[in-house]
C-alpha cells in the first residue's frame, strides 16, 4: 500500500523565497487566496482593513517575486505553527469553510442543465 498524501500541505517550489513559501502554504491551509491572506494580515497588524489600492501596492511586488511584507509573513508563520501543533482553527481567522451541497443545490443544478439542453435542442431544431 502507498501512503495517502497530505493534500493540505502540498509541496511548494523549493526555489521560492522561504517567506513566500510560508504565505502560499498558510493560504492553502486556510483555503483562501494569498491576496485574502495579505488583506487579513494587514487588518490584524494595522487594526483596520486595507483599501484595494493600499493592498495592491504590497501584493503586486510580491506576485512578481519580492518577499511578502513582514506582517503577512508573521501571520503566515502563526498559521503554520498552529497547524504543526494541530491547533489550527479556521474560525480563529474568521474563515469559514464552504458549506456542503444539499439536495436543493443538486436539484437546482439538474434543473439548470435540463433547461440548457432544451434551449440548445430548440436552437438546433430551428436551424434545420
Amino acid at each position: 500500500m502507498y501512503p495517502i498524501p497530505d493534500f493540505k500541505r502540498s509541496p511548494v517550489d523549493p526555489l521560492l523565497d522561504p517567506h513566500s513559501r510560508d504565505v502560499i502554504e498558510a493560504a492553502g491551509l486556510l483555503e483562501i487566496s494569498e491576496f485574502n491572506l495579505m488583506a487579513m494580515a494587514y487588518h490584524e497588524w494595522y487594526g483596520r482593513p486595507a483599501d484595494q489600492k493600499t493592498l495592491e501596492r504590497y501584493f503586486c511586488p510580491y506576485m512578481f517575486g519580492s518577499p511578502p511584507p513582514f506582517w503577512a509573513h508573521r501571520l503566515a508563520k502563526e498559521v503554520l505553527e498552529l497547524d504543526d501543533r494541530g491547533e489550527l482553527l479556521a474560525s480563529r481567522f474568521a474563515v469559514n469553510p464552504p458549506r456542503k451541497a444539499n439536495r436543493k443545490d443538486l436539484f437546482s443544478a439538474v434543473t439548470q442543465i435540463m433547461l440548457m439542453i432544451v434551449v440548445v435542442t430548440l436552437l438546433f431544431y430551428d436551424m434545420l
